[in-house]
């Protein structure tokens, strides 16, 4: 597809055609994956990147400026930076693992005061659930307490994965929030 039609696609689509859109998608999302895989290395991921940047591309396809930089390095600089993103993100959370992991097996084991630590904590949280949205106490408790896999429960909910993750991140958050409150 040639640079001016794929200019005219993210024009209309920035103007709200999904059909545009679409096409867009089908004609972008090959290069973007691409992209997506040669950061991520793991295509599951690239995959969620690629979701993503398509995802901020219809939200912000109204601010691209023809003319300024080519419409296909657009969409995979979008698509490049969402991989980083959930690069970065992943290795985070692998290295609080290991640092959390890391100081268990080194802390001295204390039963009972880690049950009543344990049950006080959970007390806390199960106070804070009545604040969140119907939809994020719904995906916390499937996911958290009912130890459903966040695929098994966005199949539950019939909802995408991404729309359940973002669920569960925006609960976590307001949980974080108001635990802090909490504290002062």
């Amino acid at each position: 597809m040639t640079e001016p039609a794929v200019e005219a696609l993210i024009d209309r689509a920035g103007r709200g055609d999904v059909e545009a859109f679409g096409q867009l998608f089908d004609a972008a999302a090959p290069q973007m994956l691409a992209v997506a895989l040669r950061v991520c290395r793991d295509r599951a991921l690239a995959e969620e990147a690629v979701q993503e940047a398509m995802l901020n591309i219809w939200q912000t396809a109204s601010s691209y400026q023809p003319g300024r930089v080519n419409p296909r390095v657009w969409l995979t600089t979008i698509a490049h930076r969402r991989a980083v993103d959930l690069v970065r993100s992943e290795d985070a959370r692998r290295q609080r693992e290991e640092r959390v992991g890391a100081e268990a097996l080194s802390a001295h084991p204390d039963p009972v005061g880690d049950r009543i630590d344990l049950t006080e904590d959970h007390r806390r949280v199960r106070s804070q659930l009545i604040d969140l949205t119907e939809v994020q106490r719904e995906a916390i408790e499937l996911t958290h307490y009912r130890g459903h896999t966040y695929d098994e429960a966005a199949a539950l909910l019939g909802i995408p994965l991404n729309t359940l993750k973002t669920r569960v991140r925006d609960a976590v958050t307001r949980l974080r929030t108001n635990m802090g409150k909490e504290e002062q």
